[in-house]
């Protein structure tokens, strides 16, 4: 079943999630399509996120298809995560 758009989640300083649709919204076809997503690093030391010089980058995506939403799984914090 093909993807029709995804939720691009990053975690902020305060441990909740937020999208950032300017740079990386999921329901936009070029993106779907693309599987890419950039932003500015100065964009996460902004409101909401507000990640300081050193601070992991997490992200988590959401697929969506015909059938609904994917799961929700819990972040894996285990693997390499790029800093800012």
């Amino acid at each position: 079943m093909e993807v029709d758009k995804y939720k691009i989640l990053f975690l902020g300083k305060s441990g909740e999630y937020f999208e950032q649709l300017f740079y990386c919204d999921g329901s936009k076809p070029a993106l779907v399509s693309s599987l890419t997503c950039s932003l500015p690093m100065v964009t996460l030391r902004e409101e909401p996120f507000s990640l300081v010089y050193l601070d992991s980058v997490y992200v988590k995506v959401i697929a969506h298809n015909a059938r609904g939403w994917s799961d929700d799984y819990p972040l894996n914090d285990e693997i390499f995560a790029p800093k800012i």
